[in-house]
């Protein structure tokens, strides 16, 4: 089999090049997309594309150096404007100070590649909670996988806040799942640290509008605890198949989260804990103060939760 990014003559039944390493049948298949073959001189053999916005492409890649798979960021350098870089080097040095939280996916690279500026980070095979949750149909989650998942995001959070950062745009498409199911948080573009804040800010309701705290659509002061509010709305949606409030019109929406009730939990799904819904109508509250103090005492209660399941 002749490998499509470097020529090389394998063995028919190979699923490896023997000389560059890249995965000959999806090597192959990206090549016949029309993809690019590779960055940084070669180093990085594409194998697919995984994620295509406004701001950046987002790759799946072979690094023929170390031997591993990893996952390219390329952001498009034509519409980089000053804001946007200062969000591209933040979230790198966040992503750097983080180090190697077990969920939290790890930075590997910052590079220039092929004139365009470009994040490399751990490959995560197992696509993203969204995923998960449409191929649900709508269903839902299994209790026992929600509460790891939980359990597993509030961790993350709880690494993040200590560092003194808001991730603000917590939501199932950014939260990546192994093969093993371990859910790793990722996309820390709109993160800041919470001195950097300010209620004036004409992009302190950055993010996605489902999953925004009451505080931050009325831009008033909020901390680490909007992130909790949005853990709710995921923790309501994993389990539902749907977030709390749903409306197409932007304003109606904000109305939503700033005065209306969500639909029952206990009624929505049936056979939830109790302790899990009351976890989640906390997590819920309008008011900051009602809420848990922090992501770490939710992580321990979503941990007493999964230990009497």
């Amino acid at each position: 089999m002749r490998c499509s990014s470097c020529g090389h003559d394998n063995r028919e039944d190979a699923r490896f090049c023997d000389s560059c390493g890249a995965q000959l049948d999806l090597v192959a298949a990206a090549a016949a997309a029309g993809l690019p073959e590779a960055f940084a001189d070669g180093r990085y053999r594409v194998i697919d594309q995984v994620g295509d916005g406004v701001r950046k492409r987002v790759f799946h890649a072979h690094d023929t150096r170390l031997d591993r798979e990893v996952a390219i960021a390329l952001l498009n350098a034509t519409g980089l404007d000053d804001a946007e870089r200062t969000r591209v080097e933040r979230e790198v040095r966040l992503l750097a100070r983080l180090g190697s939280h077990p969920n939290i996916v790890t930075l590997y690279d910052v590079a220039d590649l092929d004139g365009a500026p470009g994040i490399v980070f751990e490959y995560v095979a197992g696509g993203s909670v969204h995923d998960l949750l449409q191929a649900t149909g709508g269903r839902g989650l299994p209790v026992r996988d929600v509460v790891r998942i939980g359990v597993q995001m509030a961790r993350a959070l709880e690494a993040v806040h200590r560092d003194q950062v808001l991730f603000r745009d917590l939501k199932p498409a950014n939260v990546l799942l192994t093969g093993d199911g371990t859910a790793k948080l990722c996309d820390f573009g709109y993160a800041l640290r919470a001195g950097q804040l300010r209620v004036t800010d004409p992009n302190l309701t950055v993010g996605s509008l489902a999953y925004l705290a009451p505080e931050r659509i009325a831009r008033s002061h909020f901390d680490h605890r909007s992130d909790l509010y949005s853990l709710g709305v995921m923790l309501y949606e994993m389990l539902t198949g749907h977030p709390p409030f749903e409306n197409e019109d932007v304003q109606e929406m904000g109305n939503l989260h700033l005065h209306a009730v969500p639909p029952s939990l206990a009624d929505t799904r049936p056979g939830v804990p109790d302790q899990l819904v009351a976890l989640v109508e906390q997590l819920l509250a309008k008011r900051v103060v009602d809420r848990p103090d922090s992501a770490a005492a939710v992580a321990v209660e979503l941990g007493r939760i999964a230990d009497a399941l």
